[in-house]
């Protein structure tokens, strides 16, 4: 979709309409002047949403104890 499309601009998305070009040229700005570009979209965040941490490290404690009971079994059997 072209960047001045009606569709990109319903959209609140700070990367809807960036092509790799126009990262590269902030990219270029940023080498120049030792300056983030200020129209360059923020990355997103790395820190995950608590309650779906909580879900995975249930499910990885479910997983090492079903693997230590099948350790048992083979050992006894």
């Amino acid at each position: 979709m072209p960047i001045d499309s009606a569709t990109l601009a319903t959209y609140e998305d700070p990367h809807a309409g960036w092509t790799r070009t126009h990262y590269l040229l902030t990219d270029v700005f940023h080498a120049l002047t030792g300056k983030p570009h200020p129209a360059r979209p923020a990355p997103p965040s790395r820190r995950r949403d608590p309650v779906e941490t909580k879900r995975r490290e249930g499910l990885l404690q479910e997983r090492a104890r079903r693997r230590e009971q099948e350790l048992e079994q083979l050992q006894r059997g």
